[in-house]
């Protein structure tokens, strides 16, 4: 695993001896979830398959090792959605070289989860450097137990983690293991020296994907651009509500044709979704694949504020002519508005998302291209 990880250049010479030290599995629950291909996740226990259990965790991928808050809503014991894992290690090792800690830094993590992080932190650091802050109690329980087998006695604490630690502040390094949706908690960077460096995987409603890095100024703004991807489970109380809309509901729906294929601004390729995840923080998306092929497909966008959507449909005659019906409701032309970023993005030199960063102020979180003084 070491090895994979170290070939994608992320880990840096200063965390190879924690990663080769630190055995991930002693912190691996005896119960993980895999996904199931017809939908849900499916229990692994170490008693009944070691080595199903054994095979993700030596390997670059996430374990799940929580499903639905610990009480599994799906039939018959399966699970509906991952509230809790073991992060990929090469993105764990990316978010720890952005870091960039010395010797004698104080650090704050924010999402203790297994505790396989936090041992890393204290292998790096000693354990007396590390605050590590968890909100589920049978999490953080578990995470406890596994560090102190390990030899390992950093301050631990059960609480949410939105509010940060101030009783160990200030902090010189702040990491969090948990996605940041629009609004960095401003509590992080009032309990950051200046001169500190925090790295957060930051979302919008719209995509989960850059991992920024900022840094705090001596009045009290921490600034920074994107330097990775990546893309973890929300703050427990910034996630999202579940809703999806019906369009096919709606008879007044306003229709019209569009020659942006969805996939510019919405599909995996981060460049112009993450330009439309920046510009309309306040829209959701879901895109289905309407055949086994994966020829046809819809996109659908709403808003967070539940007024308005659009739908634009890719079949392959449609793709053939470079032409996609929409369907649009309600005050706000949605499908309109991502056609304007798309737009813009286009004009301003395509620019990838390093090029965009965040500045966190006690007034709020901005987002902003090449320089602090272009936010919007």
């Amino acid at each position: 695993m070491v090895d994979a990880i170290s070939a994608d250049g992320y880990l840096v010479d200063q965390w190879r001896i924690p990663f080769a030290t630190v055995d991930r599995a002693r912190f691996i629950p005896d119960t993980i979830w895999r996904r199931n291909p017809a939908g849900g996740y499916l229990p692994v226990r170490k008693a009944e398959n070691l080595r199903a259990w054994r095979k993700p965790i030596y390997r670059n991928e996430v374990v799940v090792t929580q499903v639905d808050d610990g009480v599994p809503l799906g039939p018959n014991g399966t699970g509906h959605s991952p509230t809790s894992s073991s992060s990929m290690p090469g993105v764990m090792a990316a978010m720890l070289k952005a870091l960039d800690v010395e010797d004698g830094h104080q650090v704050l993590e924010i999402g203790t989860g297994t505790g396989y992080n936090t041992a890393l932190l204290c292998e790096r650091l000693g354990d007396e450097r590390i605050t590590s802050v968890e909100i589920d109690p049978d999490v953080s329980a578990h995470a406890q137990a596994a560090l102190a087998h390990e030899g390992y006695a950093p301050t631990l604490v059960c609480a949410d983690g939105e509010q940060g630690w101030p009783g160990r502040a200030p902090y010189d390094r702040i990491i969090s293991t948990v996605g940041v949706r629009n609004a960095v908690p401003y509590a992080w960077v009032a309990q950051a020296g200046p001169g500190a460096v925090l790295v957060i995987p930051w979302a919008t409603s719209y995509l989960a994907l850059g991992l920024a890095r900022l840094v705090v100024n001596s009045e009290g703004v921490a600034s920074g651009h994107f330097v990775n991807t990546a893309s973890f489970m929300d703050l427990r109380g910034r996630r999202q509500d579940g809703f999806i809309p019906q369009p096919d509901d709606e008879p007044d729906a306003v229709e019209s044709v569009s020659e942006l294929h969805p996939w510019y601004v919405a599909g995996d390729h981060p460049r112009g979704a993450f330009a439309v995840s920046v510009k309309l923080s306040d829209c959701e998306k879901d895109m289905l694949y309407l055949n086994d092929e994966r020829t046809a497909l819809e996109l659908l966008v709403w808003d967070t504020a539940h007024t308005s959507w659009a739908t634009v449909n890719v079949t392959p005659e449609a793709h053939a002519i470079g032409r996609y019906a929409v369907r649009q409701f309600g005050p706000r032309k949605l499908w309109d508005e991502i056609e304007a970023v798309y737009e813009w993005w286009a004009r301003e030199g395509r620019p990838e998302y390093t090029r965009f960063g965040l500045s966190v102020t006690p007034e709020g979180t901005r987002v902003w291209l090449d320089d602090p003084a272009n936010e919007w």
